[in-house]
């Protein structure tokens, strides 16, 4: 059974690159990670110094990066003779990494067949492997395990409908072959114990929590912005989409609406200059960051990059984008940094940390103008404010310091 479900994993990832190839021409993020994969090995060759040793982290996507970050950071600070190298599968991620983290050597991951986990093995040599979340890459782990290069998972979250994964040989054998799991909560642990007896499995948090509360430890002061909102109530709309945008105008316009004292500001997702037309659009009083004196306005739209994170702290409520769309949720952890009670879309059943806290009346789905209204109303009083707080409190408490207990742990191997 072990040899079926092989042959039918790497048959699939036969199709899956074709079908990528094919994409590529007609989607420009599929073209710039097909192009960033097609030769890999000379993209790093040059980068990789022969006399460190290499400590490769794989990260899905910006997200993952975030999330990997803290604990990047403790290997630096505590491993002098090593070299950081980042693999990615998403543009987003690998653009930004290349960017703003030049002295990592970061390279688009090849994709899953056996030749490829062979020849970037070869090429990097790692003295150890880090993967995020669920990030589980069954020829790669085989290969590293065949040159006995530990290998961890970290920041795994596993629910109930993963079971069905752990009943997959491919699967089960894969996860049982690493060295260690480090999770997010006790349910994650007992599903991968129940059929993974090798790999020690410890429960140590969400390691993007350590990184959400350093960026608010760092923040920046934007006095423009806190003079816009004055003595009003602000409403945030991060990383947003038409569809937050359009349950945001029927907000304004429907009856029931009491927030009269209420501004509110837009950081759209696409910053297209197409997407913020159609904001300017759809409210037709609102100002721009870059061009307006908005101090007076109601509506502020941020068309730059990069501030979203610290304005929270000025907010009284969020709504964050990818709710209601394939697109995904944004990062619901920014706002909740500062304290502010959150909302989103109801398409969270792919985001367990959403749907976790919506369990836990720490944030809310909304699918309407009058729930925004009712959210709203609801965060207004201040006892439900302070109920709100120390749920979310407990929360933190329970998470943070993930990135720590990682490494008291992985540093015996470095």
């Amino acid at each position: 059974m072990a040899f079926i479900y092989k042959a039918i994993y790497n048959f699939s990832i036969r199709c899956y690159i074709f079908g990528y190839w094919c994409f590529s021409f007609f989607n420009e993020k599929a073209a710039k990670g097909w192009l960033g994969r097609k030769n890999t090995k000379n993209t790093i060759s040059d980068k990789l110094q022969n006399s460190k040793e290499k400590v490769w982290f794989h990260v899905a996507s910006h997200g993952e990066f975030d999330q990997a970050l803290p604990l990047i950071q403790l290997v630096q600070a505590n491993s002098k003779n090593t070299q950081i190298v980042i693999s990615f599968f998403s543009p987003s991620g690998y653009e930004y990494v290349q960017k703003h983290y030049p002295e990592f050597v970061v390279f688009y991951l090849p994709f899953d067949t056996t030749a490829s986990a062979r020849l970037i093995v070869e090429v990097i040599q790692p003295k150890i492997v880090i993967f995020t979340k669920k990030e589980i890459w069954p020829n790669l782990c085989h290969e590293l395990k065949s040159k006995s290069i530990p290998f961890f998972l970290i920041s795994a979250l596993f629910r109930s409908k993963d079971d069905y994964l752990f009943k997959t040989s491919i699967f089960r054998d894969t996860v049982n072959s690493f060295e260690a799991l480090f999770v997010q909560d006790a349910f994650s642990q007992n599903l991968a114990e129940k059929y993974c007896p090798s790999p020690k499995i410890y429960v140590t948090g969400d390691s993007r929590i350590d990184r959400v509360l350093a960026r608010r430890a760092a923040v920046n002061k934007f006095e423009n912005i806190k003079g816009f909102k004055g003595n009003s109530k602000l409403l945030i709309v991060g990383s947003s989409w038409p569809p937050e945008e359009a349950l945001v105008r029927d907000f304004l316009e429907g009856k029931g609406n009491s927030h009269n004292n209420l501004k509110i500001i837009f950081a759209p997702h696409d910053l297209s200059k197409k997407r913020v037309n159609e904001l300017l659009e759809r409210f037709s009083d609102a100002a721009l960051y870059s061009k307006d004196d908005f101090i007076p306005s109601k509506i502020l739209i941020l068309d730059t990059i990069g501030m979203l994170a610290s304005i929270y702290q000025y907010a009284d409520y969020a709504l964050v984008g990818g709710g209601f769309s394939k697109k995904g949720l944004h990062n619901i952890l920014e706002p909740l940094a500062w304290s502010v009670p959150t909302s989103f879309g109801p398409k969270i059943k792919h985001f367990p940390e959403a749907v976790h806290l919506q369990s836990q009346n720490i944030c809310n789905a909304i699918i309407s103008g009058k729930d925004l209204n009712d959210f709203m109303t609801y965060y207004a009083d201040e006892k439900n404010k302070e109920a709100f707080q120390q749920k979310l409190d407990g929360f933190f408490k329970t998470q943070k310091g993930a990135s720590v207990k990682i490494f008291s742990t992985l540093k015996k191997y470095l």
